[in-house]
């Protein structure tokens, strides 16, 4: 459940000992996970109230909200290294924004990742018996709509 991107990240910390909450969504907070030379590594959970998310909703589909879609508002990536002057940093936390394309398209739409695309056209009507259709543009162009909708509302 949630973005198949991190579904051996899930495993590997649930092994290290991290309990998902009792009721999963696609859209639970993994722990942050440090490790160290000398130490194995630690999961260290993250304050539900300290992460910020925006509810996805459409400026013209009241029926996006059922589909219970969030994303933090100001997301940091951790699992990137970080070189300079030779040395590597390996757990360098990364402080961007998302909106449009990259959480609508990459994000919510990609097979690999959320694969809310069939989802959204089912609700839209779709044909989606044949690409020809275009169903996969049409779904994409709503989820990136509501997207920027979304991150546009609350300023």
């Amino acid at each position: 459940m949630g973005d198949a991107r991190n579904a051996e990240f899930t495993e590997s910390v649930e092994a290290l000992g991290w309990q998902p909450p009792a009721i999963r969504t696609a859209f639970d907070h993994l722990p942050l996970v440090v490790s160290t030379g000398m130490q194995d590594p630690q999961p260290y959970k993250i304050p539900r109230e300290v992460v910020h998310e925006v509810p996805l909703t459409h400026p013209d589909l009241p029926w996006f909200a059922d589909l219970g879609l969030r994303w933090p508002a100001v997301p940091v990536i951790t699992n990137m290294r970080l070189r300079i002057g030779g040395v590597d940093y390996p757990a360098a936390p990364f402080n961007t924004w998302f909106v449009g394309t990259d959480i609508g398209t990459r994000s919510l739409a990609d097979d690999s990742a959320y694969a809310m695309l069939h989802p959204v056209a089912i609700q839209l009507g779709l044909d989606t018996s044949t690409d020809r259709t275009l169903w996969r543009d049409r779904a994409t162009l709503e989820l990136n709509r509501a997207v920027l909708h979304s991150f546009d509302t609350p300023g």
